[in-house]
């Protein structure tokens, strides 16, 4: 057992969290055990909110599981973004967590058709995204925000009739190829402020789709998530986000997709040409879309996604030792001032 480095990098507030913590030799399910982690939790989310670090508290929130709830931490920061006035930053955390909340209806709403059994779980589901909905709009309505506010009142409408607004309609005469598919993905990404938020816009837009073009967009992204399982993409996922898992570079790849072909295509080149691109920190996360396009198409058909012709992944490249990462890569190892 020992203790964590107690100097702070103020760069990733999870990284931070665990510096405050004692590590023990212990593991579940593969995950280090730390000691004193409530306590260490707390001290360093004041810390930040203190500092007025906002963006990284939103990224670190917005890296959470909120689809049935909010916590103590997300009213802290709702109410110092509220006192300070950081309405992009306030729009950000609210926006985020609402569409994983409406995600989360949709996914279990598509479940609940093949399967009544589950129509608990989706009043649920309707309740824990029309209550935070209805307090965002009271915020909306206090800023003045009338247009939000208008779009917000359709998505509660959708959520109580249980039919998805589509925002974005692709050619319905297009087959799904390599350019609609990075289409989409440029609709969304320009149509939203957050990773979730883009998820949910993307899965609208799914629902357009005839079963086998959602098919086909799976193949599509299974292909581009292999086309990234390299060790140098990995070193860059793991060096800007101050550690990164196995699990993790694969929400790490999913995030990428989601920037578009340019990036992409960029990164799996060379990833030295994209570091401006690519910023430090937990928002570079995007396990929902890993899931998307099988709960839109159970809820066109009542089946299970089948499973794609990709072949399993081979890791490409040259292997590297955690400890051998700033020598291998002292470029990305400056660039975020990792220690």
């Amino acid at each position: 057992m020992k203790e964590q480095s107690k100097k702070l990098t103020y760069r990733n507030l999870e990284r931070d969290i665990e510096r405050r913590c004692i590590k023990t030799d212990e593991t579940q399910m593969g995950i280090p055990v730390f000691r004193g982690y409530d306590q260490a939790h707390r001290e360093v989310f004041n810390t930040y909110i203190e500092k007025k670090l906002f963006s990284l508290v939103v990224d670190y929130l917005l890296a959470q599981n909120w689809e049935w709830g909010t916590n103590e931490y997300f009213e802290q920061a709702n109410a110092a973004l509220l006192s300070d006035g950081d309405i992009t930053s306030l729009k950000r955390l609210w926006n985020g967590v609402i569409a994983s909340q409406e995600q989360n209806f949709w996914a279990t709403h598509s479940v609940t058709k093949s399967s009544p059994d589950n129509a608990r779980v989706l009043r649920k589901a309707k309740e824990a995204a029309l209550t935070h909905m209805i307090r965002y709009r009271e915020i909306l309505d206090q800023l003045g925000d009338h247009i939000e506010i208008e779009t917000l009142d359709r998505r509660m409408s959708q959520i109580r009739e249980g039919k998805r607004f589509t925002k974005i309609k692709p050619n319905e005469s297009r087959k799904m190829d390599t350019d609609l598919f990075w289409e989409m993905i440029e609709i969304s990404r320009q149509a939203a402020e957050s990773t979730p938020e883009q998820i949910m816009i993307l899965g609208d837009d799914l629902e357009n789709l005839e079963p086998n073009e959602i098919i086909r967009f799976q193949e599509f992204l299974d292909e581009k998530l292999c086309d990234a399982y390299t060790w140098d993409v990995w070193a860059l996922a793991y060096i800007a986000q101050d550690g990164c898992s196995d699990e993790e570079f694969e929400y790490f790849r999913a995030w990428l997709i989601l920037q578009g072909r340019t990036l992409f295509k960029s990164t799996v080149e060379d990833i030295h040409n994209v570091l401006d691109d690519i910023p430090a920190g937990l928002g570079t996360r995007a396990e929902g879309f890993l899931n998307l396009t099988g709960s839109i198409y159970q809820s066109q058909t009542g089946k299970n996604l089948p499973a794609g012709k990709q072949s399993p992944c081979d890791l490409k490249g040259t292997a590297w030792k955690e400890e051998k990462l700033g020598i291998l890569y002292p470029k990305l190892w400056e660039h975020y001032e990792f220690d």
